[in-house]
């Protein structure tokens, strides 16, 4: 905001032009100051928020720093949002997503974006690069090269870190042993099987692996840290104290180990040894929010409360939805203010306890609202709803998630839309809410088809719908809750299609549907139909279905004959 005073003193306010906020952003740009750059580029996007232009640049800064995942929520809505205005910048959208996907690792649908776009766009500004970048992730060399393995078991050691990631320690266990028996010679996959087994409780096999890695490996970063963790854990100090006397003596050599080593003598309490890695990891880092976030921590247990000031507000340009950065801004700039020492805090990318039960005890107190009530927080200026709401998506309690997808389904607008389609593209969300926005966004109208991350692969997703026939129930509404929730529609997106038509089909045999009493039942029973017409050589036996469904088998064939009799039959209703 300027201001321009008059001749009578009065001063008048005006808004910087759109334009003027990109041309901020040029110059920054050229200059390579990338968080100045992505401030300007938001305050013209604020202003005209459809802009092609300004969306594709955003884009492709947010590539440029490595947000590839970020780059591509924007790309794929102006794909959907494609129309005789904008329609130039499709081709460089195709481009653009290829080199994400590049930058995400997933080459099978980089290269398909490249091939695309050699097909429609032969001669056009990048297709020599197109070219270049295809025929390289088709080449025998890349996969020794960029993967280290081969395709299958990279993508095998990918889903197990997934799992890791997740909390599924068990089943990243069975799939990171399998692995380290094929590929022995790989200390990554030991690293992360050492983990997984101490995270199931198993802190001798998980030890016992570390020290396999450091007979072929003595100065095995990742291995000298998990042993610390280990051996804390196991009450052993005095080889706590050994190795952590060893870690002294490693000289990292890329980022992931820097971050290793200041994690592990943060939590050692050593937080002197933490901060002497902050400025190089920094250097190599610059724009990796989690590397950001630890950084700024460890500048606060060091009393560094402006250097974390500065850290967290750069965390910020990047992401101004992150309500955990910004918390901690607020926790640095106070102590800046009241000069008093912080209390120690811990390297978990999460806000404090007590500020997660405030913003728990703020929802609560939202759900208690009218409509009317909780339209008019969601409007406000400042808008804490929409923050907490965000925070809350990403949590990992599947029951605060839900509640929060529903209360920003209930807005209908296009903020709470957009936020809705980032979630469908954060490959680390569940499945199951992923369903459950689907048929959300189907009910109130939302422009179909939805691009997912769908059992880890990204998928443009086809929903159908309940025909508004007279006669259907809550029951057939849940029905379809039952379907869209089951594993066989989670492991394969076209069920859903196929179950929901199955349905439609079914009910248009009746003036008035008959009541639906057995969900499990009737859900496997259109499962196992639909399944059976589309492809029956690849569905599991019955019995494995009703196993999964938690179904009894004989209600599954009952309810399997009265579809089959509908739909193939000329039985009367």
């Amino acid at each position: 905001m300027s201001e321009l005073k008059q001749d009578s003193g009065k001063i008048l306010k005006f808004e910087k032009s759109a334009k003027y906020h990109f041309r901020k952003y040029q110059k920054h740009i050229d200059s390579g100051n990338y968080f100045a750059s992505l401030a300007a580029l938001r305050n013209a996007m604020v202003q005209e928020p459809d802009n092609p232009e300004y969306l594709l640049s955003y884009a492709e800064l947010l590539t440029e720093i490595e947000h590839f995942y970020e780059s591509n929520v924007v790309l794929f809505d102006m794909m959907q949002n494609v129309n005789n205005e904008n329609a130039q910048y499709v081709q460089d959208i195709i481009f653009d997503i290829g080199c994400n996907f590049t930058g995400l690792q997933d080459y099978e649908k980089a290269a398909e974006c490249f091939e695309r776009y050699l097909y429609k766009y032969p001669n056009s500004e990048y297709s020599a690069n197109a070219s270049d970048m295809l025929q390289y992730i088709k080449s025998d060399s890349f996969e020794y090269e960029i993967l280290d393995l081969p395709k299958e078991a990279y993508e095998l050691s990918h889903k197990g870190k997934y799992l890791l990631d997740s909390g599924n320690y068990s089943d990243a266990c069975i799939l990171f042993k399998q692995l380290t028996k094929d590929y022995p010679e790989q200390s990554f996959l030991k690293n992360n099987l050492s983990l997984a087994y101490y995270c199931t409780g198993r802190v001798d096999d998980a030890a016992e692996m570390s020290l396999s890695i450091l007979e072929d490996e003595p100065d095995n970063i990742h291995a000298l840290c998990n042993l610390i963790l280990f051996f804390q854990s196991m009450g052993d100090m005095g080889s706590y104290y050994e190795y952590l006397m060893r870690i002294d003596e490693c000289k990292p050599q890329n980022a992931d180990e820097y971050l290793k080593l200041m994690i592990t003598y943060g939590e050692a309490g050593k937080p002197s040894k933490a901060y002497e890695l902050v400025k190089p990891l920094s250097d190599l880092q610059p724009y990796d929010t989690r590397t950001l976030f630890l950084c700024a921590i460890v500048c606060i247990n060091n009393g560094k409360y402006e250097q974390a000031k500065d850290i967290l507000s750069n965390m910020l340009c990047i992401d101004p939805d992150d309500t955990v950065a910004e918390y901690y801004l607020g926790v640095a700039c106070g102590a800046i203010a009241d000069g008093e020492t912080v209390y120690e805090i811990p390297y978990i990318y999460q806000v404090s306890p007590e500020e997660a039960k405030s913003r728990l005890r703020y929802l609560n107190s939202c759900m208690a609202m009218t409509y009317d009530e909780i339209i008019r927080l969601w409007k406000t200026p400042d808008n804490l709803l929409r923050k907490i709401l965000i925070w809350g998506i990403s949590l990992n309690d599947l029951s605060i998630k839900s509640v929060c997808i529903n209360i920003l389904i209930s807005f209908h607008d296009e903020e709470a839309i957009r936020i809705l389609k980032s979630f469908l593209l954060n490959e680390n969300e569940p499945d199951s809410i992923k369903n459950e926005i689907f048929i959300m966004f189907n009910t109130i109208g939302v422009k179909q088809p939805y691009i997912a991350y769908i059992s880890g692969k990204i998928a443009e997703v086809r929903v159908g719908s309940i025909e508004n026939r007279v006669g259907l129930s809550k029951c057939h509404e849940e029905l379809v809750s039952v379907i869209l929730s089951s594993p066989y529609t989670e492991s394969n997106k076209n069920i859903i299609s196929d179950s929901i038509k199955t349905l439609n089909r079914y009910y248009s045999k009746f003036t008035k549907a008959p009541s639906v009493r057995n969900l499990n039942a009737w859900a496997t029973a259109i499962i196992y139909y639909s399944m059976l017409e589309s492809d029956p050589e690849l569905i599991p036996s019955l019995g494995t279905m009703c196993k999964d469904m938690n179904a009894d088998i004989k209600a599954v064939k009952r309810c399997y004959k009265l579809i089959e009799n509908k739909l193939k039959g000329n039985l009367d209703e």
